[in-house]
């Protein structure tokens, strides 16, 4: 397993974002290392992608937002540094080798992976065409047979 947390920086409104990988037999955590500086607090996920075998992890670190791609042993295998951020609390939702992920500006993030590339293919809007005003207090997507998604959000009721 990969645990992602982030640590808090006294003196600093940011954090750091730390990894390592878990095995649950022997219960030792291995490699543990910075991943990125300067992260918005609780604008960070982790998703397993069992079609390519790696983890995305996808957060807000600098105002921007990111994502990158990890293999079981916690190497960074491909990254983006630079794309819209994304939304505080909000889920990644996995169909085979491509994710999804609200962006704050009201759009849902497209990202295609491999076992070694990691692009972001799409930028979405809801099927009216509009932005969506997704809520910063936790979400998921849910993937429906035919391939559309359903993405739901708390509230703060």
């Amino acid at each position: 397993a990969l645990l992602a947390w982030q640590q808090f920086v006294p003196g600093q409104t940011e954090a750091n974002l730390k990894i390592a990988v878990f095995d649950p037999v022997s219960g030792r955590v291995t490699g543990e290392q910075l991943l990125h500086k300067h992260l918005q607090y609780y604008t960070y996920n982790v998703t397993w992608m069992p079609a390519i075998e790696r983890y995305l992890l996808v957060g807000v670190a600098k105002g921007n937002g990111f994502a990158d791609l990890i293999d079981t042993t916690g190497k960074v295998r491909a990254s983006i540094s630079c794309m819209p951020a994304t939304v505080r609390e909000a889920g990644i939702t996995v169909n085979q080798n491509v994710a999804y992920t609200p962006a704050a500006d009201g759009r849902l993030l497209q990202l295609q992976a491999g076992p070694d590339a990691l692009t972001l293919s799409a930028t979405l809007l809801n099927t009216d065409g509009k932005r969506v005003q997704w809520r910063p207090v936790g979400s998921t997507g849910l993937l429906r047979t035919s391939g559309a998604i359903d993405w739901m959000s708390l509230t703060e009721k």
